[in-house]
């Protein structure tokens, strides 16, 4: 199973269910295969990849005919980006947590207002969001979502990411207990946001 399966959009969908069965909070779950760009390491890679083909050009003892020189360092160039854009773990290797981290914030903060998250009669709306590239996960709740409780919620379904699916699935779950005590059930709840993962194809 992966995080963009059937499978796992079901799962998901009975997980939100369940979670909402117990509670006033709507939990929106979106997943996405990438948050950021990482432009700055593809130009990094192909520029690198240049460089050592010259250096082959400038060092190696054999004699090299030097006309199209330009145009094959711009092929070396070339073939470092694309294999920095095709190999997933040279980017994530090469940039930084830091710089991961942002961009999967900034991408959720995008999508909690894509998705609506904050037209909840309550301001109860809860996203879970996913980035697969970044392995990582981040809540962002409503005014109405006492945030101050999420805080270990958070972090454990930001690692259960880095295990897999199951995992997630695992710690989206755990989500219930506390929502359900700080948020529970209201009477005449309705179901005000799709159940469904968002993003995931």
């Amino acid at each position: 199973m992966t995080f963009f399966d059937a499978t796992f959009k079901q799962r998901v969908e009975a997980a939100i269910a369940e979670i909402e069965g117990q509670t006033s909070a709507e939990v929106v779950v979106a997943v996405r295969p990438v948050s950021g760009t990482y432009w700055h390491v593809t130009w990094a890679v192909g520029a690198v990849s240049a460089f050592l083909a010259l250096c082959v050009f400038l060092y190696h003892p054999a004699e090299f005919e030097f006309t199209y020189l330009p145009l094959e360092l711009a092929g070396a160039f070339v073939v470092g980006s694309l294999l920095s854009t095709s190999v997933k773990a040279i980017p994530r290797t090469l940039s930084t947590r830091r710089y991961q981290g942002s961009a999967v914030e900034q991408a959720a903060s995008a999508a909690f207002t894509e998705y609506g998250v904050h037209k909840t009669r309550g301001r109860t709306g809860l996203l879970v969001f996913v980035s697969t590239f970044e392995r990582r996960a981040v809540l962002r709740p409503d005014v109405g979502v006492p945030a101050a409780e999420l805080a270990a919620c958070a972090g454990e379904l930001d690692a259960s990411v880095r295990q897999g699916p199951e995992s997630f699935l695992a710690s989206l779950r755990r989500l219930a207990p506390m929502l359900a005590d700080k948020l529970p059930r209201a009477a005449d709840d309705v179901n005000e946001l799709a159940d469904g993962v968002k993003g995931a194809g």
